[in-house]
């Protein structure tokens, strides 16, 4: 099989995670997951970003298919978390979602982001 006969099935594989990523709720998705938290589970991940559970645990079983995000369980509740390259797309939309709004990125390893969002 030479590296041309893989390539359509690669496109396809590219084609998906871009649809995944270019659309409003696995964007926000990304971004609730930037912070690890005991609340990243599927109702309180639903309620952050305003879907429906089955849909946001939709999205959330896509992005583990490709290995975006993993999940371990506490209890009951699975909690979710962005693996390394979950994180680098999450950075990379912080950046183009910047860009757009002609802002600085918000940078979630900054000691004041973790300041003001622990006192909301």
């Amino acid at each position: 099989m030479s590296e041309y006969d893989s390539r359509p099935d690669q496109q396809a594989a590219d084609d998906a995670i871009m649809d995944l990523l270019l659309n409003e709720k696995p964007a926000k998705i990304l971004r609730t997951l930037r912070e690890p938290s005991k609340d990243n589970y599927g109702q309180a991940i639903a309620y952050k970003i305003n879907s429906t559970y089955s849909h946001t645990l939709k999205l959330l079983k896509r992005f583990e298919e490709h290995d975006v995000v993993e999940s371990d369980t506490d209890g009951r509740k699975k909690i979710y978390e962005l693996t390394e390259d979950g994180q680098e797309l999450a950075d990379a939309a912080e950046q183009l979602l910047a860009k757009t709004q002609n802002r600085e990125p918000v940078q979630y390893d900054d000691p004041l982001v973790e300041a003001e969002s622990s006192v909301i």
